[in-house]
């Protein structure tokens, strides 16, 4: 688990005591907020909840009888080596593995929620029964599904039917069955068993769509795919409709023009992708031409937005910087382009890879940026990744508070990281603040408010940062992040943060403009698996990728900084972390500061 220590929320709140006491105009305000935004908030999250619990109580399935599945509306399974042997003996939840040759507990209520959805979901075996299929896991897969159906398919309080889990058993129970397809056919009294249950799913589903007003996120978008996917396979004319309704009018809500995902997290683009990947794919194979035009225009402009996060470390491998949260549904190497046991893997069992061309890895020169925040350079052999959110994390959103934060890899190698989210739980949120990035504390304090209930009424009328390109005398990027969240301190703060390159270097300036004193914390987090020494002037890292020298330049002797090496934690997969290093530097200043910080490679 993430060693940093979660923000204590009443650091913020006393710090809002000082700054409306302050600044009675802002008390003002502040009580005009929290009687208009919050309150009805509040009251309007006690009334969906009810309304919800009630739906789900007195929840009656349709009388329309569904009795066939439609897998000819699915291309067949062709591209795929068979086994003589069943060697799936694990399954990979989002936290924990258990063994798939024991009866399987559907109803057991997992430590991390996240483990619970993930067996129902069966998002596990849709990719076994593709990556190493055999007859025997045909036929274990054919009694999971009649096991969960016998057992779940009317226990809708179980957490197991939140909407976005029959999303994904609506979305993979059809793929899952066309690939059984090849060793054993469906008799009729399980194919009417199986179409029967997916029929309460789509009425489910239907009644329970994940709209939730300003607060709607990427869940509406799968809530579609399980519509349409499941849809088709029952012949439920009235779920495919509303799923193309409902991609027509949220996709745009949702995506940035260029098809960068509005959640700030580089992983959740890939698995949206994945998931317009899907649809396309299908609505092009069943012959719905206007709505797979639509598709085939988002996908792709989805799908160049993900290539920016594509990274090449070497000898054949792959990589993604982990910007933002970590989805428990799948790994981040699910979704290698060289995975064996991934999406790429699965779309070739289609003769789907040649649908699309093949991902940019390798061609980026220079400084790209792209919508949300999101900028990569590539000079010889140095890449940096960068998210600069433009106000702080709305509740619900997969971005974190990495304002000023960067991602370096050299050779491939990551030198600095995101620390990742261990989980959804409030213990393993950790890696979400500032604390976790490579980025400026004052007085403890991230740039923004890190209380999304003080974020929701809009506490605080100043907390914004954008960022401006420029160019140096040698027409190199300079990239300024200007970050307006300190001006709720006592002693307000403004922090500008700039970004330069020469010939195997990185200048990073960041400029304080301040009165009163304040404490300076400025954090670099050092990837997992390297070593890092402090020196006289900074730090000194190793990694397979070189050597790395950070060089600390202070212009200020009255504030000259002390370092410090942290204990950190750093998560590359849901629910999973490996030991890491914060180098620290800290100083004490009055007024206006600079901080200059070399790195050499």
């Amino acid at each position: 688990m993430i060693s940093f220590r979660i923000p204590s929320f009443s650091d913020e709140r006393n710090n809002l005591l000082r700054f409306l006491l302050l600044n009675p105009f802002q008390l003002m305000r502040f009580a005009v907020k929290s009687t208009t935004l919050l309150l009805p908030y509040l009251i309007g999250e006690k009334v969906r909840s009810k309304r919800t619990k009630n739906r789900i109580k007195h929840f009656q399935p349709s009388e329309n009888m569904y009795e066939r599945i439609f897998l000819d509306r699915f291309p067949a399974v062709t591209g795929i080596k068979t086994k003589d042997i069943d060697d799936f003996d694990d399954m990979k939840l989002a936290c924990r593995t258990i063994s798939s040759r024991s009866q399987i507990d559907w109803s057991c209520l997992h430590e991390d929620i996240e483990d619970t959805f993930s067996l129902n979901r069966f998002g596990w075996l849709f990719t076994a029964i593709h990556t190493r299929p055999s007859s025997m896991l045909a036929r274990r897969s054919l009694k999971w599904i009649i096991n969960w159906i016998d057992t779940m398919g009317k226990s809708f309080e179980h957490p197991a039917w939140e909407s976005y889990s029959v999303s994904e058993r609506l979305a993979n129970w059809p793929f899952i069955l066309r690939a059984i397809e090849r060793f054993q056919l469906l008799d009729e009294y399980t194919e009417k068993k199986i179409a029967g249950a997916m029929g309460t799913h789509l009425d489910y589903l239907l009644e329970n769509l994940e709209l939730k007003g300003k607060f709607t996120n990427n869940h509406i978008l799968n809530n579609a795919r399980g519509l349409y996917i499941g849809g088709l396979a029952t012949a439920h004319t009235g779920a495919v409709e509303k799923a193309k309704t409902i991609f027509v009018e949220w996709t745009a809500k949702l995506f940035h023009k260029d098809g960068m995902l509005k959640a700030g997290s580089s992983h959740y683009q890939f698995l949206l992708c994945q998931r317009f990947e899907q649809v396309y794919l299908l609505s092009n194979f069943s012959g719905d031409a206007f709505f797979a035009e639509f598709m085939m225009k988002w996908t792709n402009i989805i799908r160049t937005a993900r290539d920016l996060f594509h990274t090449n470390i070497g000898q054949g491998a792959w990589t993604m910087p982990l910007l933002g949260d970590i989805s428990p549904d799948y790994s981040p190497q699910w979704f290698s382009p060289l995975s064996t046991e991934g999406w790429e893997a699965i779309k070739k069992c289609y003769a789907w890879g040649e649908s699309f061309p093949s991902s940019n890895q390798s061609s980026y020169k220079g400084l790209r940026k792209m919508s949300d925040g999101h900028y990569r350079y590539d000079r010889d052999d140095a890449t940096v990744f960068w998210h600069v959110p433009v106000e702080p994390v709305p509740a619900g959103s997969h971005s974190h508070f990495d304002a000023g934060s960067f991602i370096l890899f050299l050779n491939g190698q990551e030198i600095f990281a995101d620390s990742g989210r261990f989980s959804y739980d409030v213990a393993g949120s950790a890696g979400v603040y500032a604390k976790a990035h490579s980025c400026l504390l004052v007085d403890g304090l991230g740039p923004f408010c890190e209380d999304h209930l003080l974020n929701l009424i809009d506490t605080y009328p100043y907390q914004s940062s954008h960022a401006v390109v420029s160019a140096d005398k040698d027409d190199g990027p300079i990239l300024s992040l200007d970050v307006d969240g300190y001006r709720r301190l006592a002693s307000p703060v403004r922090w500008n943060r700039e970004f330069s390159f020469k010939q195997r270097k990185m200048i990073i300036r960041d400029d304080i403009q301040s009165t009163g004193e304040h404490s300076l914390e400025t954090r670099f987090i050092i990837a997992e698996g390297l070593s890092a020494v402090i020196t006289d002037e900074g730090v000194c890292i190793e990694s397979k990728g070189g050597q790395l020298l950070m060089k600390v330049l202070n212009a200020h002797d009255e504030a000259v900084p002390s370092f410090s090496m942290e204990k950190a934690e750093i998560s590359k997969e849901y629910g999973r972390s490996d030991e890491a290093l914060a180098f620290v530097v800290k100083n004490v200043t009055r007024g206006n500061h600079k901080n200059v910080f070399e790195l050499r490679w």
